[in-house]
């Protein structure tokens, strides 16, 4: 029994230990901590203002909670307001930092930011969230972020604005942020169950257009190396990366716009498969790619005339480009891709032009490689340019495959064009089987007057050479030094 009062004085003594070493890190530690990181986004381009801080979370963490915080940039023509950011610290998790906030905020954006007069009206957002949580951790040198919510909307606010009824909604959503800002690299990935978006835009107050977007499944991934200060040009002087890559399931909209004294009122409807995108930059070259499957859009107009408009479908779509960012000793090379897989046209269009079906109506095939060789007149660096900075030396159509209205058309050959193009030198061939029939059946449908069919023969036998009694024509197109010549008749000197 005589134990009882050294365990209590024990317990009390660990207890007072531990208040004063609790109230000690909150002194020493994580105020002025606290108050460091704020003076830190107040010294580069982003303005942090609060109401109120306090430090919380005894015995076993820290709690710092912001009240009425206000987040803007330099230039001020953005706002976000909340009523609290609140962070939070266990004294056992080596550095990790739990931040939740309001479920509600407010974001405003003033008009000169979307091309708008300066005293014009501002947007106003409304945002909602569910379950939105972020954990930090890391240091000096190296930090990383989990970003996750069950839903975060965004709605604006009824009123005057360039943009107006704008609205987007974002669920399950969980992104991964990495840093190393000295090395200026970054890496972040987002996954989201679905995206929605939505706007009204009307830059003159009478036209308009509406868009709305659903798309499922969205995975966005961005890389970066060499970054400096959000300077693009910094990647691109030292051979650094900006990648983003961005792909969902599937998708669906719709757009419509007013038109206006030289445009009609166009309606589009759209949705597809599993799409995917990616823009980057990288050892002084950019790339963009880009593919959609089961695609399929309908556009339709109010216009006179028997043409309402067009509606296509098309199991899958692909294209892609390459080209130089930087000034080298010799020309560069570029190139273009693009594949259209299995295009096929709705009846009710073929049927506003031809109603006897004298046109073949199968779906359309489409590949097409370019490919050659450029010198840049100067960097991209983000300047404004006066004239383009990139001059073609060589074009090669290394590939070209067409099959459309029942003819097939296949191109290959090369130009140097470099200096004065109108004087290159090179050659292309192209081979067309079904175009003599093709002829036929436009004068059918009545979209060739008969009494120009024969001068339309007349032309395709003086450019092109015809295989026996086959419907196979081949045209080879020479120039040298500009002068042009088809299939050995000289056309142009």
């Amino acid at each position: 029994m005589k134990r009882t009062p050294l365990i209590i004085g024990g317990i009390a003594g660990v207890a007072i230990l531990w208040s004063g070493a609790w109230y000690a890190g909150k002194v020493l530690y994580v105020e002025p901590r606290a108050d460091a990181a704020v003076e830190q986004l107040r010294s580069g381009t982003t303005f942090f203002s609060f109401d109120k801080r306090s430090v919380t979370g005894f015995p076993f963490g820290y709690d710092v909670a912001y009240e009425d915080v206000a987040i803007s940039d330099a230039s001020t023509l953005w706002r976000w307001t909340a009523p609290l950011i609140r962070l939070e610290t266990g004294l056992a998790d080596a550095g990790e930092m739990k931040v939740t906030m309001s479920d509600a905020s407010v974001l405003v954006i003033e008009a000169p930011l979307l091309g708008g007069a300066a005293d014009g009206s501002p947007m106003i957002f409304n945002i909602a969230s569910e379950g939105l949580e972020a954990t930090l951790t890391g240091n000096a040198t190296d930090n990383s972020a989990v970003i996750e919510a069950d839903n975060v909307s965004v709605t604006q606010k009824e009123g005057a604005s360039i943009v107006t009824g704008g609205e987007a909604n974002l669920s399950s959503l969980k992104a991964t942020i990495e840093t190393q800002p000295e090395e200026g690299a970054y890496l972040a990935n987002a996954d989201a169950a679905s995206l929605t978006i939505a706007y009204r835009l009307s830059t003159d107050g009478v036209n308009e257009s509406f868009n709305r977007s659903e798309l499922t499944g969205v995975k966005i991934d961005l890389e970066t190396k060499a970054l400096s200060g959000g300077d693009l040009g910094a990647i691109i002087a030292n051979d650094g990366l900006a990648k983003v890559t961005v792909s969902t399931d599937g998708y669906k909209g719709e757009a419509t716009s007013t038109g206006g004294p030289s445009t009609p009122p166009v309606s589009v409807t759209h949705e597809g498969g599993k799409t995917a995108a990616e823009l980057s930059i990288s050892d002084g070259r950019a790339r963009y790619a880009g593919n959609a499957q089961d695609v399929e859009m309908n556009v339709e107009t109010q216009a006179l005339g028997p043409f309402p408009g067009v509606a296509f479908v098309m199991d899958g779509f692909e294209m892609s480009m390459e080209m130089p960012l930087k000034q080298a000793d010799e020309a560069q090379p570029y190139a273009i891709e693009v594949e259209l897989d299995d295009l096929a046209i709705d009846e009710t269009v073929w049927a506003a032009f031809d109603p006897q079906k004298k046109l073949d109506r199968s779906a359309m095939q489409l590949e097409v490689n370019i490919t050659g060789d450029a010198r840049l007149l100067t960097d991209f660096q983000g300047a404004a340019m006066t004239q383009s900075p990139i001059d073609l030396e060589t074009f090669e159509i290394a590939e070209f495959e067409l099959e459309a209205l029942g003819v097939s058309v296949d191109a290959q050959g090369g130009f140097e064009i470099a200096g004065d193009a109108s004087r290159s030198s090179g050659e292309m061939e192209v081979v067309v089987e079904g175009g003599l029939a093709l002829l036929d059946n436009l004068s059918a449908a009545g979209l060739i007057p008969v009494e120009a069919l024969g001068a339309y023969q007349g032309l395709i036998a003086q450019f092109t050479v015809r295989d026996g009694d086959d419907d196979k024509l081949t045209t080879k197109i020479e120039s040298r030094r500009g002068q042009v010549s088809i299939n050995g008749l000289v056309v142009s000197q």
